[in-house]
């Protein structure tokens, strides 16, 4: 029976295709090794590991680095990291000139946080095929996480160049470019990623973030409403569009979106919070304070929660209310943030008494004060 061998690099997933033949009952090994999954890949692959052989045949040695490459991959998945390195260092020492060996365990490396190692391994590939546009943009990501960001784009601007279809490229070209504050040429990566594929959920995201925070939110509300297209179920890309709609000034939109977000995850307790925000600015302040409770009752020791609730009370006429809960609030200021909160308020003119804490009734006329100027509190 000929066997014949052909490697497929996936760049986002890690299958590795080997022994591609008819899969009689003499070939289930090669089966599972190929197709399985877990401890079946881990019996198929060690199967042609021990024998050295498939249909009765000897194989070659590029064959049984492949089986060492695919138990390797099938020791990850199940967490056996130790087990999966053993098997990453056998293929090396069969196929020491083989790039695939030496990307494949880069990748081992840089899953576990060893950056540096990982780029040995990447860089090692390269010297051996100096196009192989797979490792610069492995080795582009793990210049990223150790900061080395110019480093990283060099190496992304290489894999485009040898690869202009690598949309993964692109984008993180993209990152590297907003790590450096470059953001116009990042919004240019994330739309190249966007043109390569249609359908990468993360370049819509990020740009979209970008576009918010430069206060772009029409274009950022698009970018949203593009990745809720691809994934309906994704409350962030609600609650971000919700936010883009709100700093829009399209308060009921981003109340309608908050709803969606907090149905899609009731533990979201920003959304609670954020769409009180929205309630407050159509002054529908009973609403407000229904969600405001909520989050205080989801997370009772967040102070930010409480100084809103506060503020919704203040701001729909009950001063009583208002008191308590800024009480509530101020007492879970860290000390260490006290006297910033203190040193603000004289600056705004409103608080007098320097020996009335912070949950003294000083505090609370400044409060109140504060909140008829839209001081920020």
């Amino acid at each position: 029976m000929r066997i014949i061998s052909q490697f497929i690099i996936a760049t986002t997933v890690a299958v590795l295709a080997i022994l591609v033949m008819p899969i009689t009952a003499k070939a289930n090994a090669v089966n599972e090794c190929i197709t399985g999954r877990g401890d079946v890949a881990i019996r198929g692959c060690s199967k042609i590991i021990k024998t050295g052989k498939v249909g009765g045949k000897k194989i070659s040695q590029v064959n049984l680095t492949a089986s060492y490459l695919s138990r390797a991959f099938a020791y990850l998945a199940k967490g056996a990291r130790k087990q999966a390195l053993a098997d990453y260092n056998t293929a090396v020492k069969l196929s020491p000139k083989l790039p695939l060996v030496y990307l494949k365990r880069g990748n081992f490396w840089r899953a576990g946080r060893k950056i540096k190692k990982s780029i040995a391994d990447y860089s090692t590939a390269i010297k051996l095929d100096s196009k192989y546009y797979q490792a610069y943009s492995k080795r582009g990501i793990s210049y990223i996480l150790i900061k080395q960001n110019k480093r990283g784009i060099k190496d992304f601007t290489t894999a485009i160049k040898l690869q202009p279809k690598l949309s993964a490229a692109y984008f993180n070209r993209a990152v590297a470019y907003r790590k450096i504050g470059q953001a116009k040429k990042a919004i240019s990566d994330y739309t190249r990623a966007i043109r390569v594929n249609k359908n990468y959920k993360g370049a819509y995201y990020n740009r979209g973030a970008i576009y918010a925070k430069s206060k772009q939110f029409k274009k950022a509300i698009v970018d949203f409403s593009s990745l809720i297209k691809l994934s309906p179920k994704s409350y962030i890309a609600y609650y971000s569009r919700a936010n883009a709609y709100s700093l829009d000034g399209q308060t009921n939109k981003a109340i309608s979106d908050y709803t969606k977000v907090i149905k899609l995850n009731p533990r979201n307790t920003d959304a609670y919070r954020n769409r009180a925000s929205a309630y407050l600015k159509k002054g529908k302040h009973t609403a407000a304070i229904i969600d405001l409770t909520k989050a205080v009752k989801a997370a009772p020791r967040n102070f930010s929660y409480r100084r809103e609730l506060a503020n919704a009370y203040f701001l729909g006429g009950n001063f009583k209310n208002a008191k308590i809960v800024w009480n509530q609030a101020c007492s879970l200021v860290p000390k260490n943030i006290v006297k910033a909160f203190q040193q603000q308020y004289t600056k705004l003119g409103f608080y007098k008494s320097k020996i009335d804490g912070v949950c003294g009734p000083a505090m609370v006329s400044a409060f109140q004060k504060c909140l008829q100027t839209n001081c920020k509190y």
